[in-house]
């Protein structure tokens, strides 16, 4: 997966940082970058794995409307 962040700053600064991206460890890294190169100070940005419960069989996806929902939201934000 490709990803590209960008950011405006007040006096029209862009950041930009574009990557590629398999594991989700190694995105959530990159992200923590970016986020500190921008500006935002915190103390971890981390990963955290649960197990699935794997004796109920019952997942939870989303429907159809749900994924454009987000997808238009998404699409909304990045290209304003």
């Amino acid at each position: 997966m490709q990803f590209t962040m960008s950011c405006r700053d007040e006096d029209g600064t862009v950041t930009e940082k574009r990557f590629d991206g398999v594991f989700l460890d190694d995105v959530v890294s990159k992200t923590a970058d970016f986020l500190r190169g921008v500006g935002f100070v915190f103390e971890e940005l981390e990963v955290q794995v649960y197990p699935m419960d794997e004796t109920s069989g019952e997942q939870e996806y989303l429907t159809e409307e749900e994924i454009a929902t987000i997808s238009s939201v998404y699409n909304d934000s990045v290209y304003r």
